[in-house]
């Protein structure tokens, strides 16, 4: 574990510029993989906290928003995620003048209509990917 940016000592030497990009990138995608599963193991609360931390800090990243997004949903809170995805879109519109990611969209989507249960969409799609066993354990995954 660490905090702060890979190689934050040794950010302005060249040699260390491409290694801490792919560290950093890579602490991100944990950090996203983690928040949907804890969504998926029905922990939505923990996902918010950690989720509102992570966009505090990468405010145009689209997966975490959905995420956010899925996690409010599934604690009930349709309402916060409707204002949740009209806040980003807004800030979107505003800074870069564009819209949220398609996937981003359809969650919304999802949320507005109430024609899903986000929790189940979530395991849905993390068995899609082989993160989620057949027995709801999520790290018993296949060794190929």
């Amino acid at each position: 574990m660490w905090s702060g940016t890979a190689f934050d000592e040794f950010r302005h030497e060249s040699w260390a510029e491409a290694e801490a990009t792919r560290l950093d990138e890579l602490r991100l995608v944990a950090a996203e993989d983690r928040a949907e599963l804890l969504i998926a193991l029905g922990r939505s609360g923990e996902a918010i906290s950690s989720l509102g931390a992570l966009l505090v800090a990468n405010p145009y990243r689209d997966r975490p928003r959905g995420l956010l997004l899925q996690a409010l949903a599934c604690e009930g809170r349709q309402a916060d995620a409707l204002r949740a995805y009209q806040d980003y879109r807004s800030f979107l519109a505003d800074e870069v003048g564009t819209d949220p990611s398609p996937s981003v969209q359809t969650i919304e989507q999802r949320v507005a209509s109430s024609a899903t249960d986000e929790h189940r969409v979530v395991i849905e799609r993390l068995r899609s990917i082989g993160r989620w066993s057949n027995d709801g354990d999520p790290q018993a995954r296949s060794k190929s």
